[in-house]
């Protein structure tokens, strides 16, 4: 099958429209799917790969991640921050789209790893 999509496409469609922002996993895949139709079948859940170990031979998206924050990535450079809302005060610098989807949950909701573009 001849997929629409590689490392490089997704670091295009991520710079696009994160550069200057704090985004999460969820935030980045919502955008992806959005973006890259066939892109469902190339993302496994930890409990998936656990279950199927085949699995992790196959592309996935977490390579993508692990790949660009160890600077192995030769199209994007990631940095994470962790971050917990019960315990610290950053003013954490997310889009509106994402603002309006996750941002006015409860505060609690908002704590974990954040990604920022290099």
């Amino acid at each position: 099958m001849q997929l629409n999509f590689n490392f490089e496409r997704i670091a295009d469609l991520l710079r696009e429209h994160f550069t200057g922002y704090h985004f999460n996993f969820e935030m980045a895949y919502r955008l992806l799917e959005r973006k890259i139709e066939e892109l469902s079948g190339y993302y496994f859940s930890s409990e998936e790969l656990f279950q199927k170990p085949a699995l992790q031979m196959e592309y996935d998206l977490k390579d993508f991640f692990e790949t660009a924050l160890q600077e192995e990535n030769p199209f994007i450079e990631l940095t994470q921050l962790f971050y917990n809302s019960e315990e610290e005060n950053i003013n954490l610098n997310i889009t509106d789209e994402d603002y309006e989807y996750w941002g006015k949950s409860d505060k609690k909701n908002r704590s974990g790893i954040y990604f920022v573009i290099q």
